[in-house]
């Protein structure tokens, strides 16, 4: 990976945050019940796209840039017109079974019969999504790998506008419907029809958008397409070398993906009352979710230099300075993550109370007791992609198949205690994301040739961040009821920030070599030196 697909990941990752304000802007409108419907839509349109064609983009534009080196123009052209006709069989057929298993997947996986329709409108989407991916590929190989960030900004821009234009309109339209049938959750149906109709337009909106770039480009490529080596892949050829480097990455991401409908299945399976149980799962993916992912979006993009820089280093036989690079990684990751689960912790009436008063003791109880979340996510983001790039993805593939396995039996387990409810696919997800942490750290130290010694210097963000933390719970006691949860939330996370900070600073925390690798080492040694600690 070079410097350019990691600022081109960087900036799909910051987008990713406009999406999940998306999410929270929607479900401030159809409330707990509606999100429910849509997170489950979602993840499983999410589920089939991963199996069909999420790692086509990346794949292609591998093969094409291959291709390009050689001078191999001719098979260039042939290759793109064999994707493009694969791929979208594929993901016609993708679209014809959620249309048609809709029906199923929505009575008899999901028990929620009322969002059949909801199903069917994300059908066209797989279809349409296989489209942008070919055409991303295009991109790739041609060298224009910031196309496809600015593609997935643009989607993220159009669903938010869409979704808020159409997720009204069926929304008002669900209203009449369900007073006539006397059957209030048609609103909740109609709502996330909107908003796949709504990503369904921004689809054909990037498909006219990358399709106007390819035409822009195709004169100097026109007269390229008969030069070049005789001997052209065969079709089956073509898929099979496409498909062969995005076997693994597929099954990774499906492991992934799993807890999320599995949390789902069993929770819904648990509890009798449809209503209840769609509310609390749109509670804790609406907002408890989101507000997590939010965070890991933003701090993972962060951390995502040094994963290369610790891979590259490694590659090269530079085990000294990959392990100085690894264990800086792991430290500002760590001081990064801690201040924000601190937050979630002692701030959580706070952060409930911005999402809204309905169930806002129930979101709150969520974020104190999953803060934790952020810490594993973003580390395990961190130990995995080092792990990944040093070729060991059968390590990962053994942590992803372990943090499944210990995700449903704690669910499970869980869900048969009493007053649990919600709260188990929490617990569920803190205890696998930690085995899965923990295993893949351990892995990744153990490659790198680290010893336990690193995690000393842990201790002193982890005490300084529940100081902030419980400096921010006392002043927040006092402040909200005159001030209200959004002044309160503000006041006490950047004074918050500051304390923090200032005791790692005057702590001694950071090396000085560390300054020079971790991102926003120079801020933080000029701070350091108006302090006058370095």
């Amino acid at each position: 990976m070079n410097q350019v697909e990691v600022k081109r990941r960087r900036i799909e990752l910051f987008s990713y945050i406009i999406g999940i304000f998306t999410i929270w802007l929607l479900g401030r409108q159809i409330g707990d019940g509606g999100m429910a419907c849509i997170a489950v839509a979602i993840e499983c349109y999410v589920f089939i796209w991963i199996l069909l064609g999420n790692n086509v983009t990346n794949a292609l534009g591998r093969i094409l840039r291959s291709k390009n080196s050689k001078g191999q123009y001719r098979n260039i052209s042939k290759i793109k017109k064999d994707v493009l006709i694969f791929q979208g069989m594929l993901g016609l057929l993708g679209s014809i079974i959620l249309f048609f298993g809709a029906g199923w997947l929505a009575e008899s996986v999901f028990r929620m019969p009322h969002c059949i329709l909801i199903f069917r409108f994300f059908a066209p989407v797989i279809f349409l999504r296989s489209f942008t991916a070919v055409l991303s590929g295009y991109m790739q190989g041609e060298g224009m790998q910031f196309v496809q960030a600015i593609g997935c900004v643009l989607r993220q821009v159009f669903v938010l506008g869409f979704a808020l234009l159409f997720c009204g309109l069926r929304r008002e339209h669900g209203g009449k419907i369900s007073k006539l049938l006397l059957q209030e959750e048609l609103i909740d149906v109609y709502s996330g029809a909107g908003i796949a109709i709504a990503i369904g337009m921004a689809e054909v909106l990037i498909i006219l958008f990358l399709s106007v770039l390819y035409k822009v480009s195709r004169s100097a490529r026109q007269k390229q397409s008969q030069e070049g080596w005789k001997t052209i892949d065969s079709f089956g050829r073509t898929i099979y070398g496409l498909y062969a480097q995005t076997g693994s990455d597929i099954v990774l991401q499906l492991l992934g993906m799993f807890p999320l409908l599995a949390g789902f299945v069993f929770y819904r399976r648990s509890t009798s009352d449809m209503l209840k149980a769609a509310e609390a799962y749109g509670g804790f993916f609406g907002k408890y979710l989101m507000l997590c992912l939010a965070v890991v979006f933003l701090l993972c993009a962060l951390i995502l230099p040094l994963t290369i820089k610790v891979a590259g280093c490694a590659r090269k036989e530079e085990q000294r300075y990959a392990r100085n690079i690894f264990q800086a990684g792991m430290h500002i990751g760590a001081v990064n993550t801690l201040l924000p689960a601190a937050f979630m912790c002692f701030l959580a009436q706070q952060i409930a109370g911005i999402f809204g008063e309905t169930a806002a003791n129930e979101v709150a109880d969520m974020l104190r007791g999953g803060s934790l979340a952020i810490i594993f996510m973003v580390l395990s983001f961190y130990f995995s992609n080092i792990l990944l790039l040093m070729n060991k993805k059968y390590v990962v593939l053994g942590a992803l198949g372990l943090y499944d396995i210990l995700f449903i039996l704690s669910v499970t387990l869980l869900l048969r205690a009493e007053k649990t409810d919600i709260m188990a696919l929490v617990y569920g997800g803190l205890i696998s994301g930690l085995a899965y942490c923990l295993a893949t750290g351990f892995f990744a130290a153990r490659q790198l040739k680290c010893g336990l010694r690193m995690l000393v210097a842990l201790a002193v963000p982890g005490v300084s961040a529940c100081i902030a933390g419980l400096l921010c719970f006392l002043i927040g006691k006092g402040f909200t009821p005159h001030l209200g949860n959004g002044v309160t939330l503000v006041v006490c996370v950047l004074l918050g920030t500051v304390i923090y900070w200032v005791m790692l600073l005057l702590l001694r925390n950071f090396k000085e070599q560390e300054l020079n690798i971790i991102p926003g080492g120079r801020l933080i040694r000029i701070v350091g030196e108006m302090l006058r600690v370095f």
